[in-house]
């Protein structure tokens, strides 16, 4: 179940690629590190590999399939306990007039209700006539309520299936873009590395014929070496990611492979209260708490039908039911409170995408012009080094920008279908 990512118009990874692809046009392409050509691995194939063996996953059918074995066994028992619930008024009247007069009572009566009573004491009974609290214990809690709440159960455990699925997806999902998102990112480190290596194979040859300090080398020396590190840093983030994708699909960790290429999937924010209709409706708690809500009324109408409305029994269920339906009121004001917080955090972290875009921008072509004006000897090794590392701090800038609004809208996107629960869009 693939989930759309929504923006304004931003369309996030290609607009990296657009940045690399003016940034490249400065210097050559051989710069560009070549791959080793490995198994290109789609999203759509990484969350089937980590749904498919998902031990939570499974653990959770075996629980479903137990049940359903459960309620199977129950069935021949829900017979044999109807069959002598059926006999329980009769029971009753003939032992209400054992009790009151037995010596008028035909030897047909007796030997009916002695009949009937060997019935009774099979199931634990051995008052003469059964209470009401007896009838609903041996009788109505194991033949209808046990069975609707183990019924319940399997409905309650597909939908625990359901959200952990979605938010193993989630994880996944969030997982995968980090790692496309690093990878566009990579190319411009790649880039500003490649420059600042080659000028300071330059900077070598300036200071060999004396038109070059020792100071200004060093310059360029440490503007290079920084520019390295950045690069060495994020191949090492994206190769640890990329172990952590292999074990949540159960592979050796060492195992190669290369993400897809871009994919660009933006559409335009829905109307908030869009957000908030869905998830009230859609959202596990609630359709938890609505089925809760639904089995305590079928458990309240067998106690209604025992036990009078006076009776202790009767005020619990009713009690509980009360309950059930402020927890629903409460949950309902949580979610949207929680889906209004998560909508703005969204708008907020567009915002400062944008202006992070902006920044790399600008950053970028400062940097793409002195690289040019340095060979004519315009412009000193320490600007173009300062420029550089603005260029750094900018592609970090949006790496974490990006990730930020990326797993902003994906929670948003869960929390108002079926889930789980808003995480405040932070990072993968």
């Amino acid at each position: 179940m693939m989930k759309k990512f929504t923006s304004k118009g931003k369309k996030i990874l290609a607009s990296l690629i657009a940045l690399t692809i003016s940034f490249g046009v400065l210097i050559s392409s051989d710069a560009l590190l070549a791959e080793e050509e490995v198994l290109i691995l789609s999203k759509e194939s990484f969350i089937d590999e980590v749904l498919r063996d998902n031990t939570t996953l499974i653990d959770m059918e075996k629980q479903i399939n137990d049940l359903n074995d459960q309620l199977d066994s129950m069935a021949g028992l829900a017979s044999s306990l109807g069959a002598v619930h059926n006999m329980v008024p009769r029971y009753n009247e003939l032992g209400e007039k054992y009790i009151a007069a037995p010596d008028t009572m035909t030897m047909g009566e007796l030997g009916e209700y002695y009949f009937i009573g060997d019935y009774m004491r099979m199931f634990g009974i051995k008052s003469k006539t059964v209470s009401a609290q007896q009838e609903y214990d041996v009788f109505i809690a194991p033949i209808y309520i046990s069975n609707r709440s183990i019924k319940s159960g399997i409905e309650s455990l597909k939908d625990g299936v359901i959200s952990a699925s979605d938010a193993i997806e989630v994880g996944a999902t969030q997982l995968y873009n980090t790692v496309l998102m690093m990878n566009g990112l990579m190319e411009l480190l790649e880039l500003t590395y490649s420059t600042s290596s080659t000028n300071y194979d330059f900077a070598v040859k300036r200071h060999d014929k004396g038109l070059l300090t020792d100071i200004s080398l060093k310059i360029s020396y440490n503007e290079m070496l920084s520019a390295k590190l950045n690069r060495d840093k994020m191949i090492r983030d994206i190769e640890n990611l990329k172990m952590n994708m292999n074990i949540m699909m159960g592979k050796k960790a060492t195992v190669a492979f290369t993400v897809g290429t871009v994919e660009v999937s933006t559409i335009e924010l829905y109307k908030l209260n869009n957000y908030i209709d869905s998830a009230l409706v859609q959202r596990s708690e609630i359709i938890s708490l609505n089925r809760a809500i639904e089995d305590q009324d079928f458990k309240r109408m067998f106690i209604r039908n025992t036990f009078a409305k006076t009776d202790i029994q009767y005020i619990l269920e009713q009690k509980q039911l009360e309950l059930l339906k402020i927890d629903l009121a409460n949950t309902k004001n949580n979610i949207t409170l929680e889906i209004h917080k998560a909508y703005n955090n969204i708008l907020e972290k567009e915002i400062a995408l944008e202006i992070a875009y902006k920044d790399l921008e600008e950053a970028n072509r400062q940097y793409a012009e002195l690289a040019i004006n340095i060979e004519q000897g315009f412009v000193t090794e320490s600007m173009l080094s300062q420029l550089n590392m603005l260029v750094t701090n900018s592609i970090n800038d949006v790496a974490t920008k990006s990730r930020d609004y990326l797993a902003a809208v994906e929670s948003l996107t869960n929390a108002s279908s079926f889930g789980p629960a808003y995480t405040n869009g932070g990072g993968f």
